[in-house]
This record gives C-alpha cells, structure tokens and sequence, in this order.
C-alpha cells in the first residue's frame, strides 16, 4: 500500500494578526504594543503578499529593529533628536499604499513635548516632533534612507 503525504499549502503564519491592505494584493501584519512611556509602537510587522503565498518579508523584528535599514540621511532633524539616533522603533511606524510600485514609510522617530503631557500639560517636555520618511518597493526593499524628505 502507498501513501503519498499531502503538500503543506504555503501559508502565512501570522494572518490572525492585524493587517493593513497596502494594495497591489500587499498588505502587513504587526503586534501593537507598549512602548513603556503611555504608548503604543508596532512590532513584528511583516510584509505579505496575496499574489505569491511564499512572500514574507520582515520589515520590523520582535525587538522593533528595523531590517535591512537603509540608513539615516542625517539632517537639521538631528539637533532636536532627543532619543539615541539608531534604528529603534518606539512610536508610530506607519505604511502608505503602494503607488506606482513603492510604498511611503513614516516613521515617528520622536513626538513632540505634549505626548508626555496629562490633560493640564503637567510633564510636557520640550521635545520637537520628528517624522522621517523613506520607501520600500513592493518586496520590501529600502529605496532611500530615512530623513525629513518625503
């Protein structure tokens, strides 16, 4: 008697997670969690396609590092970093959808001074928000590194 062992179907492992369609049959999946400072960040965001059952592409790991980082284009933002400049994801990481084969990615490198406020503005900070900006195409590659350019 022979047996034959049914082909495992190629599947995404973390499809009951949020995701967000990102168009051209592409969309992420992340874990929302906390941040440790009143917030919220995505991590483990990968990138998935309906098109190819076999496409999977980390974009942010377990720990909220950024893969295959393209890089800072350093600029004026730098002076108000208050933050470490490294690739460390800690608040909104955020994928526009796709056009024209890539994707905007604005990444909150930093909030301004009222994301530590109460509601009376008691432990505002003086801190000046910084959003970067870079593009992936639609394998997840890094088209720029990230900086104030959008």
């Amino acid at each position: 008697m022979l047996f034959f062992k049914k082909a495992k179907q190629a599947s995404n492992p973390k499809k009951d997670r949020p995701h967000h369609d990102l168009g051209n049959g592409l969309y992420y999946t992340y874990d929302q969690v906390s941040n440790g400072i009143g917030g919220y960040r995505d991590m483990d965001l990968w990138l998935f396609s309906e098109k190819d059952p076999h496409f999977a592409r980390c974009i942010i790991d377990e720990a909220g590092q950024i893969q295959n980082f393209p890089g800072f284009d350093m600029g004026d933002w730098v002076k108000d970093a208050e933050y470490p400049i490294e690739n460390k994801v800690r608040f909104v990481f955020a994928i526009s959808n796709f056009s024209e084969g890539r994707a905007q990615i604005m990444w909150r490198f930093q909030p301004d001074g009222w994301y530590y406020a109460d509601s009376q503005g008691y432990g505002k900070e003086k801190d000046e928000e910084i959003e970067l900006y870079s593009y992936i195409d639609e394998k997840g590659n890094f088209l720029m590194p990230f900086g104030q350019t959008k």
